[in-house]
């Protein structure tokens, strides 16, 4: 544990680690839990690009294969929760 800038942090949980190393991802389930039905959100679907339309969410987000998906108020009409940033 290193304390020499910031607050304390203990990296030994598995899940701090794969978020670390980009592999962990929402579950729909924890989406939902988080963010109720009419959330309000920044729809960016390329992270490279920055801005985005703000949409919100008109139902619960859904497990895909490998992704986790919500309809939304706004073209495409169903997007990819890692492409929703929280607005506010």
């Amino acid at each position: 544990l290193s304390v020499d800038s910031g607050p304390l942090v203990d990296w030994s949980s598995a899940r701090t680690r794969l978020l670390a190393a980009g592999g962990f991802r929402m579950k729909a389930k924890e989406f939902n839990q988080k963010y109720p039905v009419g959330s309000v959100f920044i729809y960016q679907p390329n992270p490279v690009l920055r801005g985005g339309k703000v949409v919100s969410t008109v139902d619960l987000a859904r497990d895909c294969r490998d992704v986790s998906v919500v309809e939304i108020n706004q073209e495409p009409y169903f997007a990819n929760i890692k492409s929703l940033i929280p607005a506010g």
